[in-house]
């Protein structure tokens, strides 16, 4: 496969994901109190990771779980995949950055806009991991 051939990659856009999502496992995160790394690569280059509270997710993720399971969710059943964006945690005061590539804007092109202007009030203020 030559460089022309290769697919195009999707943007980063803050977006993730879980698998095999249940109502049980969104109580427990719940109820933990838990907090997500969301990174982004381009290349094998990490550009960004976020520390995001599960709590600002849980809203999207609840509507997804009622939407898959109606009347209440069978033993062995499982909504294969629960899906969240950066809309969903961009108000949320809580989110911090864990890093933030120096060069980031060497991957601006990568970015959706939206989240390009989002990982802008990072800038200077990241708590970078050495």
């Amino acid at each position: 496969m030559n460089r022309s051939d290769k697919p195009k990659p999707k943007k980063l856009n803050g977006d993730g994901n879980f698998t095999d999502f249940t109502p049980e496992r969104l109580e427990k995160y719940r109820q933990e109190g838990v907090r997500l790394l969301v990174a982004g690569f381009v290349d094998g280059e990490l550009v960004y990771v976020l520390e995001v509270p599960f709590e600002s997710l849980c809203d999207r993720l609840q509507s997804q779980l009622d939407k898959a399971f109606p009347q209440g969710r069978e033993k062995g059943k499982y909504l294969r995949s629960a899906n969240f964006s950066f809309q969903d945690y961009q108000d949320d005061e809580r989110v911090e950055c864990r890093y933030l590539n120096p060069q980031w804007r060497q991957f601006v092109q990568w970015c959706t806009e939206s989240f390009q202007k989002y990982l802008e009030r990072f800038e200077g203020g990241c708590d970078q991991w050495s």
